[in-house]
């Protein structure tokens, strides 16, 4: 599945975000929900436009790791 752990997600949306970015278009990135951990996030914030804090782009985040399929 395309929304499965591991499939790609977090590198397509910096691929597009730094494309962006080189084409002078501002996208700031978005990850509605974390679990565990925020590498994800700090990769989406270091290809953003601008210097974003971390709670804007992941304003939910829980620290304990949840699988997808319990």
């Amino acid at each position: 599945m395309a929304n499965d752990t591991n499939v790609g997600k977090t590198w397509l949306s910096c691929e597009l975000l730094t494309h962006a970015r080189e084409h002078n278009f501002r996208l700031f990135p978005f990850k509605p929900l974390a679990t565990g951990d925020r590498s994800d996030v700090l990769l989406l914030a270091a290809e953003s436009c601008c210097m974003l804090d971390h709670d804007k782009i992941n304003p939910i985040f829980f620290h304990a790791p949840m699988a997808p399929h319990g």
